[in-house]
């Protein structure tokens, strides 16, 4: 008994010809079967779109996790923008070198005033008005990079699931 209604288009078998599970015996022409290869294309085009949205998220997990190991180091924005001028970061990259740039000018400008303050040139409480600046600026950057490690990896996780569910997905439709 076929699986699909349909006309019959060819016949494979003869009666009484020993068979096998998965011989061809008959091909039959279905709007069911139809529909279940345009299911079947749609399903392995999907499968191709994660795979590559994979890629690309691999990518950015990769080159976020090293721009976070290169700002740790203490690197310029310029030696991290020659560094990773041609390599994807997404808006990872701004995000964070924002958030670096901002730190370390808050921090210059923190070390001016403490040895200003030293010598009496500002007063206290200016210098720990840049100080408190210096420590809000820190705390973002260091936070922010915390959230990106972890913003990168559940991204490339959602993308590795988008795949492992498109490739079950195509081999239901093949089925």
């Amino acid at each position: 008994t076929p699986r699909a209604a349909g006309v019959v288009r060819a016949v494979a078998a003869r009666i009484g010809q020993e068979v096998r599970a998965g011989d061809l015996l008959a091909t039959i022409d279905s709007p069911q079967v139809a529909e279940a290869r345009l299911d079947l294309v749609s399903t392995m085009q999907q499968l191709d779109i994660a795979r590559r949205r994979v890629g690309w998220q691999d990518a950015i997990l990769r080159g976020t996790l090293e721009l976070i190991q290169r700002l740790k180091a203490g690197d310029t924005p310029e030696a991290i923008q020659k560094r990773f001028e041609d390599r994807p970061v997404g808006e990872n990259r701004e995000r964070l070198m924002t958030a670096y740039s901002q730190y370390r000018l808050t921090k210059v400008v923190m070390e001016r005033y403490r040895s200003l303050q030293a010598k009496d040139a500002v007063s206290l409480a200016r210098y720990q008005e840049r100080l408190a600046e210096f420590e809000a600026a820190q705390a973002t950057y260091q936070s922010l990079m915390d959230r990106m490690e972890f913003e990168a990896k559940l991204a490339d996780a959602r993308a590795q699931q988008e795949v492992r569910q498109a490739d079950i997905a195509v081999r239901v439709a093949r089925e």
